[in-house]
């Protein structure tokens, strides 16, 4: 009886071990012949979730929304009930005009990506779907909503950290290249300025010149800037998202672009090229 109790535990052990459990899900539905919708939507266990929108759906742009984390580890454990073990990496289109549905997923600390996952096992489809739900359950706003320009007597150039993060994977597959990035809102491991962000707004302060141009003519506000960190930490691809002139906007870009590598961020353990946008308020006296 002892024998047997300890087969069955152990037999209970290895299928719990053996169950998927998703960490990270991103759905790519694309364009077909028709009016088929375009989108793509990423799902982090953390409840973050990212959306950018392209053709024929309600919300144009990338948006971003929470979950509550419970409810979100409730709906990814849903997920992982799929027997994702057993899907292809690629499966043959029905046809060459209907949509694709194409999944990345990190299940157990391993990536796994479906492509055409319409031609496959018809739970690919019910995932899709109960995602699609989900799309349309929660509220979105854009990634970059307006942020009023603070006011007061003091000259202040800050960073905000809280106002970043998103990420950009440059992915090849074969003997093609993928150059559209992929967009997250948040990474597991974010990328940051040696010394953290005291020293990083050290560094702005002290290189910063407010410009004449702009103290002549009483201008203030947010410059908002984009840029790269790469996978070594490199700073490319600097540029105004939100300006405010006055030679303001080129004085943001000319020390960003100065700043010393970076510490690079981390996806699933590798490094990945993240993009920042960082508010720098030029504030008059």
């Amino acid at each position: 009886m002892k024998l047997l109790c300890t087969i069955l535990l152990s037999l209970l052990l290895l299928n719990t071990q053996a169950q998927s459990k998703i960490s990270y899900i991103k759905m790519q539905r694309t364009a077909c012949f028709g009016r088929c919708p375009e989108f793509t939507i990423e799902l982090f266990q953390n409840g973050h979730m990212v959306y950018k929108g392209k053709k024929n759906v309600p919300r144009i742009g990338e948006y971003n929304a929470v979950l509550n984390t419970a409810l979100m580890g409730k709906f990814l454990k849903d997920l992982s009930k799929y027997k994702l073990e057993n899907t292809k990496p690629l499966y043959k289109a029905i046809a060459a005009d209907l949509p694709r549905l194409n999944f990345t997923i990190v299940s157990n600390g391993k990536t796994r990506t479906i492509q055409n996952g319409e031609s496959g096992p018809a739970f690919l489809e019910a995932m899709g779907k109960k995602i699609d739900s989900l799309i349309e359950s929660v509220t979105w706003k854009e990634t970059h909503p307006p942020i009023p320009d603070p006011s007061g007597p003091e000259l202040n150039i800050e960073v905000k950290h809280d106002d970043i993060a998103a990420v950009e994977v440059a992915k090849a597959g074969g003997s093609e290249v993928n150059h559209e990035k992929e967009i997250f809102t948040y990474v597991e491991q974010p990328p940051s300025f040696k010394g953290g962000d005291q020293a990083l707004m050290a560094f702005l302060a002290k290189n910063i010149v407010y410009p004449a141009q702009a103290k002549e003519k009483g201008i203030q506000g947010k410059v908002f800037c984009n840029f790269v960190v790469s996978e070594t930490g490199k700073i490319e691809n600097v540029h105004v998202v939100r300006s405010i002139g006055g030679g303001c906007d080129e004085e943001a870009l000319r020390v960003l672009k100065s700043m010393p590598d970076w510490i690079p961020g981390k996806q699933n353990g590798h490094p990945v090229a993240v993009r920042y946008t960082i508010p720098v308020s030029f504030i008059l006296k």
